[in-house]
């Protein structure tokens, strides 16, 4: 977005600057085509009804105790008070 706005600075629309209204319209003649431009209604009638598929997935005794010192790191790090400006930032119980 700001590389647009740079870009914009730099080289303002020759559209923007004229306001020529046979231009506006010959260009989006031009690039309609191109655009996909539909609502949300349009949208939520192609769309299929959701699903969701569960699969649990033993895990082996080394990649049970891997995920279980990530977890109980991820929880310390929440748990933890930290400093932030001064103020203390909120603390996050999480379930064991």
């Amino acid at each position: 977005m700001v590389r647009w706005k740079a870009l914009t600075a730099v080289l303002p629309s020759p559209l923007k600057k004229t306001k020529d209204k046979q231009a506006r319209t010959r260009l989006k003649k031009l690039i309609q085509p191109f655009l996909l431009r539909r609502t949300k209604s349009q949208v939520l009638e192609e769309l299929p009804a959701r699903t969701e598929v569960l699969l649990h997935v033993d895990l082996s005794a080394e990649e049970l105790a891997f995920y279980e010192a990530l977890r109980r790191e991820a929880v310390d790090k929440l748990s933890a008070p930290e400093a932030d400006n001064g103020k203390q930032r909120s603390r996050f119980s999480p379930r064991s």
